[in-house]
């Protein structure tokens, strides 16, 4: 399945770019809110783009990479991430969607405790806690088989934890949320 490689984009606003593979990624959300990409030499891993994701004002925005809608076999959603901020509750949110509806995903707390989410956001401990601010970049997996009803997380090759759904979807969107003020954190390497 082709996915945008944040590694290879071209461009200065997230939702403006189209990654040299894969396809586009959308913005969906509040225009003040800061999703850009930075072509610098500062992240260690393929290539020389990290998306820097920051939401300072306004609501919660979401970062789209949209794929072909998977209706079969095993989707599996890899990124690297490094958290650099926390808001409020939450540091990190990512989950796969089917356009429409969430099927489920990641949470970072602001304790750094990771959970996988279901589609209402609720969230069950996997058993990893991250150091916030540490520098550390860290490899997530989600694995999930469209139209089923659980999703799994690992973190950095973990013991994957899973949650119940609530939807049984078929994936078509790995989405990214700027959901708290203050929340900053950086992404490279996504694949599906």
């Amino acid at each position: 399945v082709a996915c945008p490689t944040l590694g290879y984009v071209n461009g200065t606003e997230a939702n403006a770019v189209t990654p040299v593979t894969g396809i586009s990624w959308s913005d969906n959300g509040a225009p003040t809110n800061t999703f850009e990409v930075y072509n610098g030499a500062s992240t260690p891993y393929a290539g020389t783009g990290y998306l820097d994701i920051y939401r300072e004002s306004g609501g919660a925005s979401t970062l789209s990479g949209n794929f072909t809608q998977q209706t079969s076999d095993k989707v599996i959603a890899e990124y690297r991430f490094r958290l650099q901020t926390t808001g409020s509750v939450f540091a990190f949110q990512s989950y796969l969607a089917d356009g429409t509806d969430r099927i489920g995903g990641m949470l970072v707390l602001n304790d750094g405790t990771v959970q996988v989410s279901d589609k209402d956001s609720f969230g069950s401990n996997i058993g990893v806690t991250l150091t916030i601010g540490d520098g550390q970049w860290h490899l997530a997996r989600l694995e999930y088989v469209p139209g089923s009803s659980t999703i799994s997380l690992s973190i950095d090759g973990s013991t994957p934890g899973t949650i119940a759904t609530g939807f049984a979807g078929n994936p078509s969107n790995l989405n990214f949320r700027d959901v708290q003020l203050g929340a900053w954190y950086l992404l490279d390497e996504v694949s599906i």
